[in-house]
């Protein structure tokens, strides 16, 4: 993992007029280079000085760098070697405290709490804001600007997702909104705390996320985004007038900008930055630097035309995929050879979504599933179904 970061302050505060802005004033730098065995599921402080993570190489315990100096510093302690972990973290705008989610160790159904702990010199205990009860997940998170509340993404697994805030102080919990089954919903509290975006899937057989603004009291609710691409809301622009979206509208990934006023959509989507992949990113800074981590590897799912008695290639081979380069894998060909399957790395609950690509016209859809993990593929000569190598409560092969 590399984690880099996209300065386009000048794009964002304000543009005038942005495509220009973009071409001149976008730099992209790399911050950390040797990310080794951490997750992308941190955040960035508002300064940009410090990012938390969780380190793989160490259990699954919540972590915390300083980009200045290079230092990196464990912040909790599992019980016993990783059945508990930290999930996804977010700093407080004040950076001093971080909000994250805590995997506890059971017999039962998967439950992730609130927790909270305070940044400071000496070593604290992480205080639990809220537990939602036995098989019920905590997820994204984003703290309000004052710090006194955190809005986040909860699921029980069947009933679908809701959107609600947290207090810090006393852990009430409201609810903003239900939204049904989503593939993996993302939340953003807006600059000045008033509304919250999120992205959602349409359904099951429409996984392909749209962007959502509703008013944290309930007032009103818009829809920003909602079209047939792929559309994965990152965050505000430092001053509210912009929601920042990963999309691949054109075909490619890239990051866009939707202008708005008092909350609503006013003109068309603006690309500022073609040609990159920054899943959610890690958070916007106040000087409008956006920091997101790159997977990198080796490993690349390519494509070509084979002579079977020679072994020979007859074409170059070439990416099949050109988004999550390095995290795709299990290539399988349908029985009449017009498309094939793959497992595509993903954040959030769904380990890897499993993609049908035509190799006709190159449209992809992806196929809704619930299993925890996936490893691999096999596509019967019926062609009707995918068995899956996967993981739910069980090991096993599951047609999908």
């Amino acid at each position: 993992m590399v984690l880099l970061v996209i300065g386009f302050g000048p794009v964002l505060n304000p543009p005038s007029p942005i495509a220009q802005a973009a071409q001149d004033g976008v730099r992209t730098e790399v911050v950390w280079q040797q990310a080794k065995a951490i997750s992308p599921q941190g955040s960035v402080s508002a300064d940009g000085k410090f990012v938390t993570y969780v380190d793989w190489g160490d259990l699954g315990n919540l972590a915390i760098r300083n980009l200045e100096t290079g230092e990196n510093r464990r912040l909790t302690q599992t019980a016993d070697s990783g059945s508990v972990f930290a999930m996804y973290s977010r700093i407080s705008p004040d950076g001093k405290q971080v909000v994250y989610g805590w995997d506890l160790p059971g017999p039962g159904p998967e439950t992730i709490e609130l927790r909270l702990l305070r940044l400071g010199g000496a070593a604290e205990q992480p205080r639990t804001i809220w537990n939602p009860g036995e098989g019920r997940k905590v997820l994204h998170l984003d703290w309000f600007p004052d710090g006194d509340r955190i809005a986040a993404v909860v699921t029980s697994g069947q009933s679908g997702y809701q959107i609600v805030t947290v207090s810090v102080r006393d852990g009430d919990v409201r609810q903003i909104r239900s939204i049904g089954w989503s593939d993996d919903p993302r939340v953003r509290v807006s600059p000045d705390g008033r509304h919250i975006a999120y992205s959602r899937s349409a359904s099951r057989e429409q996984p392909a996320k749209d962007i959502f603004v509703v008013a944290v009291d309930g007032s009103s609710e818009s829809t920003v985004i909602e079209q047939a691409a792929n559309d994965e809301l990152v965050g505000w622009s430092p001053k509210g007038d912009y929601l920042i979206i990963n999309s691949d509208r054109s075909g490619k990934p890239g990051l866009w900008v939707q202008p708005l006023e008092n909350a609503e959509p006013v003109g068309q989507l603006q690309l500022i930055v073609p040609n990159v992949d920054v899943g959610a990113g890690m958070g916007v800074t106040t000087d409008g630097s956006l920091y997101y981590p790159v997977r990198v590897s080796a490993r690349r799912l390519k494509i070509a035309e084979i002579d079977m008695r020679t072994g020979k290639f007859l074409t170059k081979p070439k990416n099949a995929v050109e988004r999550f380069v390095g995290r795709n894998s299990g290539g399988e060909f349908s029985p009449d050879g017009e498309e094939f399957a793959y497992l595509s790395g993903r954040e959030g609950w769904n380990d890897r979504a499993i993609v049908v690509r035509s190799l006709v016209t190159g449209e992809e859809r992806e196929v809704p599933h619930d299993l925890r993990y996936t490893f691999s593929l096999i596509w019967p000569p019926d062609g009707e179904s995918l068995l899956v190598e996967g993981k739910d409560d069980r090991w096993g092969l599951r047609p999908v």
